[in-house]
């Protein structure tokens, strides 16, 4: 006799618990990583899900130093770098230098020969060197440029000089005059302009100077005498000024490429949320964090499961039909596949074989249709060889009229059931009214979920 309805008092094993809410790992799986995701997102918004007083602040604090630093630099060094480029391109198209063609070069050249007197034939170099001087630095451009509509510094760049010092036998050798023991020295100044006219034009500018320069030279240096040795003015190629066209312009370039890297920098750096120290979070904390959440949302998720299978009333196992009710277990058929319910089914027909139970069999249970009328053809096809043995199906008994006299005319129960699925209030009842029809339950083919 199997215990009455009112009777049972369900032990669940959590061996079977446990099972039961694996048979869902994708649930789990899904909810630790809901977890992780919510775990590692919460930790990098509030940078390691620390309060104010803790590394998640200063954390912030030296994000913002970093980024006011980083600010302050390149704004400088951007105004810096505009304000050369401003100033490079107004040179180049202001400068009369950067106007002249290098391959027609107006020039106006003097080379001037300084002799020292013989009380100071030591000044020869100094004398050479302030002639030089005077020429690339002491001109007094203001009124000749005021004239010509430009700066005196566009003006002073024209000139360039070169002074030489030689001794006299040399001097004499190359200008036929009489040797004398007194070095000379010589200074070759060079004016150019785009237009040769007015290269001669500025070097008169330097004539009409020098002579006041040289009575001032005298009293500093001592006597000496500056003599014009050759004047000429032409157009001629100049490769120098064409190499320091091309510098300025690649400087120019170099400039502007500067400026719109500096400039495309300054404007992608981003000041740090005051909310957040989140910027701060290594790696190492997020995957802390985030594997945490993965563990604690896997867990919540098996506990809940583990909870709703207990409150579902269903079968979790085999054993539970046989130790709850005292069934016999005819079969417990684990694979899904044909191969595996035929051989279940053909074990079970063995054993139903040497009941000696009088046929026709009742095959009922909480269980679909299909799964019931499949193993009903099952069965019988496993006794098409033994008369003695017949398998009717029927649903629930106690849903109509028709099973309840398939029950009363049957020899014997067996019921169908599925772990999982079948419920233990609908197997109680089932019981109770096989018991009240007098009927045996001859066991229990159990098929897996």
């Amino acid at each position: 006799m199997h215990p009455s309805h009112d009777s049972i008092r369900r032990e669940i094993s959590s061996r079977d618990l446990f099972r039961a809410a694996l048979k869902k790992w994708y649930l789990i799986f899904i909810l630790g990583l809901i977890c992780c995701a919510a775990a590692v997102f919460i930790t990098y918004r509030r940078g390691d899900g620390a309060g104010p007083d803790s590394g998640g602040a200063e954390a912030y604090e030296e994000a913002l130093a970093a980024y006011e630093r980083d600010y302050e630099s390149l704004t400088s060094l951007t105004e810096r770098t505009e304000a050369l480029l401003t100033e490079k391109r107004a040179y180049i198209a202001s400068s009369l230098l950067t106007a002249i063609d290098p391959a027609r070069v107006g020039k106006a050249v003097a080379s001037f020969v300084i002799t020292p007197s013989a009380q100071s034939p030591a000044a020869a170099e100094q004398l050479a060197d302030a002639y030089a001087s005077f020429f690339t630095y002491g001109v007094d451009w203001t009124e000749t440029a005021a004239k010509e509509g430009t700066e005196p510094a566009y003006l002073a760049e024209l000139v360039s000089t070169t002074p030489l010092i030689s001794s006299s036998a040399a001097y004499a050798a190359s200008t036929g005059a009489q040797s004398s023991s007194v070095p000379r020295g010589t200074v070759t100044v060079t004016v150019v302009h785009a237009d040769a006219a007015k290269a001669s034009e500025l070097m008169d500018v330097i004539f009409a100077q020098l002579a006041e320069e040289s009575g001032r030279l005298e009293e500093v240096l001592g006597a000496h005498t500056l003599t014009l040795a050759e004047r000429y003015e032409g157009y001629y190629a100049d490769t120098a000024i064409g190499s320091r066209s091309e510098n300025l312009l690649q400087e120019t370039y170099t400039l502007s490429t500067n400026l719109e890297r500096l400039t495309s920098q300054l404007a992608k750096l981003k000041k740090p949320a005051a909310s957040s120290a989140s910027h701060a979070v290594s790696k190492k904390t997020l995957m802390k964090y985030g594997a945490a959440g993965l563990l604690a949302g896997a867990l919540a998720a098996l506990l809940v499961l583990m909870a709703g299978a207990a409150l579902s009333g269903k079968v979790l196992s085999a054993s539970e039909l046989t130790e709850l009710y005292g069934m016999k277990k005819l079969a417990l058929i684990t694979g899904k596949g044909a191969r595996a319910q035929k051989a279940g089914l053909l074990a079970a027909a063995e054993l139903l074989k040497n009941s000696g139970t009088n046929r026709p069999l009742l095959l009922t249970g909480d269980i679909s249709a299909e799964d019931l009328r499949r193993c009903a053809d099952g069965l019988n096809a496993a006794f098409d060889d033994d008369a003695s043995v017949e398998i009717e199906e029927a649903g629930l008994l106690g849903e109509n009229a028709e099973n309840i006299r398939a029950l009363g005319a049957c020899g014997g129960v067996i019921l169908l059931e599925k772990i999982g699925t079948s419920r233990h209030a609908v197997i109680a009842d089932e019981l109770d009214l096989i018991a009240a029809a007098g009927k045996e339950v001859i066991g229990v083919i159990v098929l897996s979920a």
